[in-house]
């Protein structure tokens, strides 16, 4: 790998950073092939980390780790597989091309409500209208009345036109609503199946290299004496324990003081390490 902090390159398997730099900006500088700390540029030139390098990608005293998620992500990084994994892929596929667009009917709805006002009020001004029509016809005077009344049924029957619009409008939005609610419940459905296939398949791949693991934690410098139950060990040491066992072709980002050396971490890993100061 090359690693460059600001003026500063270092090549080779093992690096030990002679500058104070966060860890996490190293970290994220191996995942990105760059980043910044306090105004200082990390570039790092090395193998694309896989998806366990999102787990164990950077090992430190106060790390947190999902053990079992990470010990899934190492024996697939060993190549190992399970029988699901082809369902799996086939319900991302499906997730993915399942798009659930929010619709809304607030506007629509006040469209026809304010429609239907107007098309009342003219109604009563046509009835209101044909009355005075009518009365003026008796007297012989109607020439004006008549004019307004045509005006007046004219603007109705506008007014009728844009409700029956608005209202077929709304009824397109709220069908567009029901399919939209359809494909939500469809994809929290799909989704859940989904998350049951990932679970199963990562306690398969946990219970296939459990055994691997424990020896790996017994293996830890400055690990347990004894382990119990292999889950309930310190963060950092079922860190480095999944580590050794994982394929990792990307640096180890490392701040802790299990190792004598990094050139010992980095044995010990089977990975190349940027060690940082602890």
């Amino acid at each position: 790998m090359i690693c460059r902090i600001g003026e500063r390159v270092h090549r080779g398997r093992v690096v030990r950073t002679t500058t104070t730099v966060d860890q996490r900006a190293l970290t994220r500088a191996v995942r990105a092939g760059e980043a910044t700390d306090d105004g200082t540029t990390i570039a790092i030139q090395a193998r694309t980390p896989g998806p366990v390098h999102e787990r164990v990608g950077c090992l430190h005293h106060e790390m947190g780790l999902r053990t079992r998620t990470a010990l899934a992500e190492a024996a697939r990084s060993r190549g190992h597989t399970t029988a699901l994994d082809s369902r799996i892929e086939t319900l991302r596929e499906r997730l993915a091309e399942l798009t659930v667009e929010t619709v809304e009917t607030t506007d629509q709805r006040q469209a026809v409500a304010e429609a239907s006002a107007n098309t009342e009020r003219l109604q009563e001004a046509v009835a209101e209208t044909r009355g005075e029509l009518k009365a003026r016809r008796e007297d012989g005077d109607a020439p004006e009345t008549a004019e307004q009344f045509r005006d007046t049924a004219r603007e109705l029957s506008e007014a009728e036109t844009a409700f029956v619009a608005a209202r077929q409008n709304l009824e397109r939005r709220r069908h567009a609503a029901r399919q939209a609610r359809n494909k939500l419940a469809q994809r929290m459905d799909i989704e859940d199946e989904l998350a049951n296939a990932e679970r199963e398949a990562r306690r398969r791949l946990v219970e296939r290299t459990q055994t691997a693991f424990e020896s790996a934690i017994e293996s830890v410098p400055g690990g347990p004496e004894s382990v119990g139950n292999p889950f309930e060990v310190d963060s950092l040491t079922a860190g480095l324990a999944v580590a050794r066992l994982a394929d990792l072709a990307a640096p180890v980002v490392l701040a802790c003081d299990r190792f004598d050396s990094p050139t010992a971490a980095s044995a010990f890993l089977g990975a190349p390490v940027i060690a940082t100061e602890v």
